[in-house]
């Protein structure tokens, strides 16, 4: 058989398969008479005629020569220690026609055209970015209330026991210490859900301990799914950066734990909707630049943070990696959707989706904060100013001690200790952490609270519902409600008053001070747990602790009612006769008026707040207590009232001048004939009211009434 085809080559054995073949059949070789292939293969002519025709070879020819290349390798792998053989070597190549499909011969024929063309690496200009979600975003976030309402239910989770993600550890045992050094972070907890880091990088560190203990065993093998979901707004800047520094440290670290797999990382980020921005991928550098590409949202924008983890559960909930899938969160205030607090949290548990929490610590009895912000927008203008930040309660609902006329100016810059509900609850039952990003010093930090004792203090992270129905007969917080209730309603008012209401005023002032004596005496026996029994509470000393720093609110709200009817009584005595048109003010933080009264008023104040300090020591009760100076007006004071003849309210008009030209804007009447012009986008202007020929009143924009138009708040950043 090899005489009868030496002469045969490629080309000939082409032609023969074409006449099988004819063009036309471009459904592929189908129909399969050709069954096998024989080749000759010349020592003296194979390598010559390879070369002559691999460019013009039909793509089934290559794949034989592929086979033929292979064995010819092989055959001088074994031939080496002996001479060429005399005889042509004969190969028998079978084609598999089920295998085969239609290609694009042109295309392979490009391929073999530029296989000299040298090859340069692509220049990266930016991450790979997928600015739109693979779902709408319409379809993974919005939920009807309606909705809500009806399957709540089927919605709230179970509270009384944890049901966390399977291999994550049950809440108490010290789940997720991971394999570092407890100086990472501080006041863990019995839990080792809350953990306050001294910055990014001890929290990066133990996170990382946490991701690696949660990912071994089970179907994980180590590996993990981590999804960055990262507030844009404008405050969240700084932290962007911070994350995005200690990627590599957190790769590196990660994968050099005992039994670590895969470390995948992805990008969401949100305000009013979430984005997927980055795809997962091992890449680091590419999760820095997308971090670093994070489109910043003005102040103001609202922000949906529980839309975003329910959308970053649902889109990777089947993902092909095969990991532990971990959201972070990085936040640093309160969601504006908390309505979807319960879904976002069926849907964690439901995709199995472990949360982490980045974030602050909440303020101490309040929810919001004034932060100072600079904003460059598109345009290149730049903002600056003081925005609101919603950074609480820490509690399903506040559990403020806001008595009226008993506030304590400490409590100010007194943080709770604990993180924000909404997202607590998400990372609590997730089985995840919620870590407090402090900007105190450490050592500050450290000696502030009793991380240890705090735990019995702790807030209860249950749905609404239940924390509804748990509190229902709590009787210390049934008396701190009824407290705030009554002082809170009617008079003496804090405010400017005409003279003509300065009688009521006192009047009010005698109606709250008997008041404040009968709820002061309620307290003292119903709602002051004894010392004995406080020490033995091992969980919920909470509502005990709000009960005595309200009793101390009450006993310093009489003090100061007390001074104020005193004060006014002296002015209106002083200053007789007031003209009836004239209105009465005052300030505070003068020197107190003494008398009988006020030293007992004092003396109790005093006992009250050594009272909650000495029974709540390094906590956030006993720091609001322990900073009361006796000795500063911020605390005891008097008030010194004036009067004075107010000026008309300014108002919207039409101002025609003597001139004949014509403004819309607003007008305030001073003394002396002069009257102020103030027109939006150009300033004001204070001129005589003789330069102007007629004035007529207009309805403010966006104002049912003809009322001075004043403007807005602090911006939400």
């Amino acid at each position: 058989m090899a005489s009868e085809n030496q002469d045969e080559s490629l080309e000939d054995v082409a032609e023969d398969l074409d006449k099988e073949c004819p063009p036309g059949r471009d459904e592929g070789l189908e129909a399969a008479e050709v069954t096998s292939l024989n080749f000759v293969l010349r020592a003296s002519q194979w390598r010559a005629k390879i070369a002559e025709y691999v460019r013009a070879t039909p793509w089934w020819v290559i794949s034989i020569a592929l086979h033929v290349a292979a064995i010819l390798i092989l055959g001088k792998i074994v031939m080496m220690s002996r001479p060429p053989p005399e005889d042509d070597l004969i190969v028998t190549t079978e084609i598999r026609t089920e295998d085969i499909k239609p290609v694009d011969l042109k295309k392979i024929e490009r391929v073999f055209q530029n296989t000299k063309v040298e090859q340069t690496e692509p220049v990266v200009h930016a991450p790979t970015l997928v600015h739109q979600p693979v779902t709408e975003v319409t379809e993974t976030t919005t939920v009807e209330t309606s909705d809500l309402v009806q399957t709540a239910e089927s919605i709230v989770p179970a509270d009384e026991s944890f049901t966390g993600i399977e291999e994550t550890g049950e809440i108490g045992d010290g789940a997720g210490m991971g394999e570092l050094e407890s100086t990472d972070v501080i006041g863990i907890g019995e839990s080792g859900f809350n953990a306050r880091g001294a910055g990014y990088q001890g929290i990066m560190r133990h996170l990382t301990g946490r991701l690696g203990k949660i990912s071994r065993g089970g179907r994980y093998n180590g590996n993990v799914l981590l999804v960055w979901v990262i507030d844009a707004s404008l405050s969240m800047l700084d932290d962007q950066r911070a994350i995005k520094e200690r990627l590599w440290e957190m790769d590196r670290k990660f994968r050099e734990q005992e039994g670590a797999g895969e470390l995948m990382q992805a990008v969401v980020y949100y305000s009013d909707k979430p984005h997927l921005w980055l795809k997962p991928t091992s890449d680091v550098d590419r999760v820095m630049q997308a971090i670093d590409a994070i489109e910043l949202s003005p102040p103001g924008t609202t922000e949906n943070t529980m839309a975003a983890v329910i959308y970053a559960a649902n889109t990777f909930a089947e993902s092909t990696h095969k990991g532990k899938k971990v959201l972070v969160l990085v936040d640093d205030d309160s969601p504006d959707d908390s309505d979807l607090l319960e879904k976002a949290l069926a849907e964690l548990r439901k995709t199995q989706t472990t949360l982490f929490v980045i974030n602050r610590e909440c303020p101490f009895q309040s929810q919001y904060l004034l932060e100072p912000f600079e904003f460059v927008d598109r345009d290149g203008e730049k903002f600056s100013g003081m925005g609101t930040v919603h950074r609480g309660p820490e509690t399903a609902y506040p559990e403020g001690t806001g008595v009226s006329w008993g506030g304590f100016y400490s409590v100010e810059n007194v943080l709770s200790g604990f993180g924000i509900y909404d997202i607590s609850r998400l990372a609590f039952y997730s089985g995840g952490a919620y870590y407090i990003l402090d900007p105190m010093p450490e050592a500050e930090k450290q000696t502030m609270y009793d991380w240890d004792l705090m735990e019995v203090y702790r807030p209860e992270l249950v749905s609404r519902e239940e924390y509804q129905k748990r509190t229902m007969r709590n009787p210390y917080k049934a008396a701190v409600e009824a407290v705030i209730q009554k002082m809170n309603t009617g008079g003496p008012r804090w405010v400017w008053f005409g003279v003509s209401e300065a009688r009521v005023q006192i009047a009010d002032c005698n109606k709250k001070l008997s008041l404040t004596g009968d709820l002061i005496q309620g307290m003292e026996q119903n709602a002051i747990m004894p010392t004995s029994q406080l020490e033995n509470l091992t969980e919920n000393r909470r509502w005990p602790a709000n009960a005595d720093l309200v009793m101390a609110s009450l006993v310093l709200a009489r003090h100061r009612i007390r001074q104020f009817k005193l004060c006014l009584e002296d002015f209106l005595e002083e200053t007789h006769p007031l003209p009836a048109g004239n209105v009465i003010t005052f300030v505070a933080n003068q020197p107190v008026k003494a008398t009988k009264d006020e030293a007992n008023d004092r003396e109790m104040v005093i006992r009250a707040m050594r009272f909650v300090a000495d029974r709540h020591p390094r906590t956030p009760w006993g720091r609001v207590a322990s900073q009361f100076d006796p000795n500063s007006n911020a605390f005891f004071y008097g008030f010194k009232f004036s009067h004075y003849r107010p000026s008309p309210p300014a108002y919207c008009a039409i101002v025609e001048t003597s001139s004949g030209q014509k403004y819309q804007a607003t007008v305030s009447e001073g003394d002396h004939n002069m009257i102020t012009i103030s027109v939006a986008n150009k300033g004001s202007k204070t001129v005589n009211k003789n330069l102007i020929k007629k004035i007529t009143p207009i309805p403010c924009p966006g104002s049912s009434s003809s009322s001075g138009g004043g403007g807005g708040g602090n911006p939400r950043i």
